[in-house]
């Protein structure tokens, strides 16, 4: 299978802005590759990018920090992360002697059109809900640590050797239908960059998952507070607590994250997306926008075309 270590190396310690990093193609298997990445310090700092594949990675050792869909969280050993095709995410490590990943790359497009029956409505229903914007499971996670286990199967099946494809693929089945499992704990954390947001209590993850599913429309936060069964009072206590801005911050930012998708990805104008994330006026959009991330719109989107364009290799 193809090797990653030396092509990510290379981009770690040269980024953009934002990075396309593209992994090979596989000729005949859902399964690109498979990568033991060790990283020793001094560590080079990584820069936002996104894969042409769904990436999936366990932390063996080490600690530091990674950012998904705008969503901050502290890793060490034990840590997994699942990063689907296109969506924005960055590793910065800390770890000392050094920090050690494995991560297995997939591809996402043939999985869903190979997979077979038993699996494949699971497995496509998760990445249309929980594993779109990402998934983040702590140390210590009892599903993490049942997908680690098959994970660490699959590299020691790898250096059996022999036609071990099949097999390989049959475990990687095996390990998304679990995780394809944790919709019924799904985590909607996608929060404006550059505000670390902590893992919040199961009470709060009702009204989370409200606002992914009705950002584009008017939100009170007695609505976010009933989803919860609280009071609003005690809700707006409680919530600006653990995940550290308030309900009506967190909405904008939500809203703001989810623009920033639409930028980049279509050619909409500004006032449609404006309208289908939430924001009653162009005038409120471009205040939002101006404030979470330091560039209006049309600049925004112009700058990450031709960030896109440099690392792609784009003319």
């Amino acid at each position: 299978m193809a090797k990653y270590e030396n092509e990510t190396q290379s981009m770690i310690e040269n980024p953009p802005n934002l990075q396309c990093r593209n992994y090979p193609p596989a000729a005949n298997s859902m399964i690109i590759s498979l990568t033991d990445i060790p990283w020793y310090p001094p560590y080079t700092p990584d820069g936002s990018h996104y894969h042409n594949c769904l990436e999936i990675g366990l932390c063996l050792s080490g600690e530091g920090t990674v950012e998904m869909s705008g969503s901050s969280w502290r890793f060490s050993a034990g840590a997994l992360l699942m990063v689907p095709k296109g969506v924005y995410h960055a590793q910065h490590n800390a770890g000392e002697p050094f920090t050690h990943w494995r991560y297995i790359a997939v591809d996402s497009d043939r999985l869903l059109t190979q997979a077979p029956h038993w699996c494949a409505k699971a497995i496509r229903e998760a990445m249309q809900t929980t594993w779109h914007s990402g998934l983040y499971l702590p140390p210590g996670d009892e599903d993490g640590a049942r997908a680690a286990s098959i994970i660490h199967m699959m590299f020691d099946l790898e250096r059996s050797g022999g036609n071990i494809l099949p097999e390989l693929e049959a475990y990687l089945l095996l390990l998304l239908t679990g995780l394809a499992r944790l919709r019924s704990r799904e985590k909607e954390m996608d929060v404006m960059a550059g505000m670390e947001t902590p893992l919040v209590p199961p009470a709060l993850e009702p009204a989370l998952l409200y606002v992914s599913r009705h950002y584009a429309e008017e939100i009170l936060v007695e609505q976010m507070a009933r989803s919860c069964m609280m009071s609003e009072s005690h809700f707006r206590r409680m919530f600006t607590a653990m995940v550290g801005v308030s309900p009506l911050e967190y909405i904008n930012r939500y809203r703001i994250h989810r623009s920033l998708n639409l930028l980049h990805s279509t050619s909409e104008s500004i006032q449609n997306i404006a309208a289908r994330t939430g924001f009653p006026s162009i005038t409120t959009f471009n205040r939002n926008f101006q404030r979470c991330v330091g560039q209006n719109p049309s600049v925004w989107r112009k700058n990450a075309q031709k960030a896109h364009e440099w690392a792609c290799g784009e003319k």
